[in-house]
């Protein structure tokens, strides 16, 4: 009862902020156990993505014997998250690494709702509860944060610690000891992370010239992102002899033939993602502070709202993927949201008539809401499909080796998650990501035949229509086919022959 009272009073003071805080953590725990339950229910448990069973791979292998390796003893580069790989190990040391990677998902999702509603709170001081209700409504139901929570992937404690240097660097005074480390520590999430030293420094280094900080403040900053930068290289170059993951340089190399598209064109293609759902009517607030913090140069917020630009930019210029619902995009989209939603309560407000404001804004607000739970709904199938279409066409065929083939016997893959994890057979990865050096012939279909012939592979594992002549391979001795957004996809296993 002591919470529907709460609800009932319209400003928030400083006894009822704890209160409110826990009824959107409440919520949010909700919203995350129903999408990942629903999503499980009346199937194997998996995850939407074949990525997410390397993780769990290199995690276990971690585990039980100590070593960064994917197959064998040989250590390999193959993971693009170091730290996230490093976090799932100790769920199997426990021997409950899949259980442990979705509660530990559901743990993070709940801090990024945490922090984004003090994100808004710090970004416009919110009085009304309801108001900050609804905006804290728009981040927990969100389908792409839940997609990327349910996943199994390091895109959601990528997006966490993205959130969390936000807010460290909207203070007042940021402690730059803090902000140096979460800048080192989210490289070793993923490399993209490099870009939020773009936020970090800009306003570092204005607020030097200003004279706000001194020069042991740079100093705090840069020593303990150094020395975790350099960690993190020494760390890859001990295991691939590259500075970066090796999926850092395979993925631009498969991925090559998509720059050929004017630029215009990724661009757009890579900002659609992120206006997908509420995020369309959250563009003109998301505008509105642009042109603001222009105007008032506001350099915190035209720090964080460049960063969400230049990931965008980067990504159409260097790796322009929309696969998988862009989850390449989902790392800038809470960002997005929590700027737009600021953005349309300040556009709100300079409307004088408070009875056409009111009408605006619980139409526009109401609208919000209806898309928001209407995508929700919609993220809840498409999740629940990923999840299956991946287990039928992936880890289905996989568990189909580990009973039928000699363990002996090397497989060539462009896939290898589920392969990986459940098999123990040899693997010659044609994504290249624990072959790097595959990467240079990767679309070079001959090349690639010459390679697996000279690595005596037997078998290959992989989507039919992955490459233009794998029908003359050798025969198929296994085939799985499944339905997926209107397509028939097959998986085939071929018996290599002489080609």
């Amino acid at each position: 009862m002591s919470y529907i009272r709460l609800l009932k009073n319209d400003y928030i003071d400083s006894k009822d902020s704890k209160k409110i805080s826990i009824i959107i953590e409440i919520i949010a725990f909700v919203s995350i156990g129903f999408f990942i339950l629903f999503g499980q229910f009346g199937h194997q448990f998996g995850f939407p993505l074949d990525d997410a069973w390397i993780h769990q791979t290199y995690a276990r292998n971690l585990a039980e014997n100590g070593r960064w390796s994917y197959t064998g003893e040989s250590v390999s580069g193959g993971s693009t998250s170091p730290l996230w790989t490093m976090i799932l190990s100790l769920g199997h040391l426990l021997k409950i690494g899949i259980p442990w990677t979705f509660i530990l998902s559901a743990f993070i999702y709940i801090l990024v709702v945490y922090f984004s509603t003090q994100i808004i709170i710090e970004i416009k001081p919110i009085q009304k509860k309801w108001t900050l209700l609804l905006a804290a409504f728009v981040i927990i139901f969100d389908w792409h944060l839940l997609w990327a929570a349910a996943s199994g992937m390091e895109t959601i404690i990528f997006i966490l610690g993205v959130v969390i240097l936000i807010y460290l660097l909207l203070q007042e005074s940021p402690v730059w000891l803090f902000v140096g480390i979460l800048n080192g520590v989210l490289v070793w999430i993923r490399p993209d992370g490099l870009t939020l030293l773009g936020p970090s420094m800009f306003i570092l280094l204005l607020g030097f010239l200003q004279q706000k900080w001194s020069w042991k403040q740079f100093v705090k900053f840069v020593v303990p992102f150094l020395f975790l930068f350099t960690l993190f290289m020494v760390f890859n170059f001990s295991i691939s002899g590259e500075l970066f993951p090796t999926t850092f340089y395979a993925k631009q190399a498969e991925y090559q033939s998509l720059l050929k598209s004017p630029l215009s064109s990724r661009i757009l293609n890579e900002f659609i993602q992120i206006v997908t759902g509420s995020g369309i009517l959250l563009l003109p607030g998301f505008i509105y502070v642009l042109f603001q913090g222009i105007k008032k140069f506001d350099w915190k917020m035209l720090s964080i709202i460049l960063w969400i630009l230049g990931y965008i930019i980067i990504y159409s210029l260097r790796l322009p993927v929309t696969y998988q619902h862009g989850r390449y995009m989902m790392p800038v989209i809470v960002p997005f949201l929590l700027v737009g939603i600021t953005g349309i309560f300040s556009i709100f407000e300079k409307i004088n008539k408070e009875k056409i404001r009111k009408l605006i804004a619980t139409g526009w607000m109401g609208t919000i809401v209806i898309i928001t739970f209407v995508f929700y709904f919609l993220g809840l199938q498409i999740y629940r499909s990923d999840v299956i279409i991946i287990n039928k066409l992936l880890v289905d065929p996989a568990k189909w080796i580990q009973l039928n083939l000699s363990e002996s016997e090397i497989i060539a893959t462009h896939d290898i998650g589920a392969i990986g994890y459940f098999t123990k057979n040899p693997i010659v990865d044609l994504a290249g990501l624990i072959n790097p050096e595959i990467i240079p012939i990767i679309n070079d279909e001959t090349e690639l035949v010459t390679y697996m012939k000279s690595k005596n592979v037997a078998y290959y594992f992989g989507f039919a229509d992955w490459y233009k002549y794998s029908d003359r391979w050798g025969p198929i001795i296994k085939e799985y086919s499944e339905k997926y957004q209107g397509k028939i996809e097959k998986i085939v296993i071929i018996q290599l022959k002489d080609y």
